[in-house]
């Protein structure tokens, strides 16, 4: 799994000609420093459809679409949000680095050998012992701590 650096996506966001790329499959009319036109996701009648090139979203008063250029293409072109920040970076002519994201999965073992770890302290080992004896003072016994995966981490006493 990929992720894209962030600050290239709010550049994308804010290079792009919203005006432009929404007009690309709706007429749009100047109306005060925004733009209005027939909605493109939903059968329009009267403009409800609104561009605001200054705050670099979209917002349709009726069916509540809205968002910036990434949502538009990802809705109207029906693309990935990755493939859709691929596109418009294309048409910026910028340069997409992708990298590598952490692997949730050898994450989760990590986390899943840490409490296995702790579990056998708490009951398997003699400094485990204080971790033990709280435990059965509130009623939990040896097969409640294994099944639930609780453990102990002793202090430095």
């Amino acid at each position: 799994m990929y992720t894209i650096d962030k600050n290239i996506i709010n550049k994308i966001i804010n290079e792009t000609d919203i005006v432009a790329l929404i007009g690309q499959d709706i007429k749009l009319d100047k109306k005060g420093s925004n733009f209005i036109g027939l909605c493109p996701f939903h059968q329009d009648n009267n403009p409800s459809f609104t561009v605001s090139p200054d705050k670099k979203i979209y917002k349709c008063f009726v069916c509540d679409e809205g968002g910036n250029v990434i949502n538009y293409m990802q809705k109207k072109r029906k693309l990935s949000y990755v493939d859709s920040v691929k596109e418009l970076a294309k048409d910026l002519n910028i340069t997409i680095k992708e990298e590598k994201q952490v692997d949730k999965k050898n994450e989760h073992l990590v986390l899943e050998d840490t409490k296995n770890y702790y579990n056998t302290i708490l009951t398997t080992m003699k400094n485990g012992d204080i971790g033990r004896e709280y435990l059965a003072g509130r009623n939990y016994d040896k097969e409640f701590i294994i099944n639930f995966g609780i453990g102990y981490a002793p202090g430095d006493n």
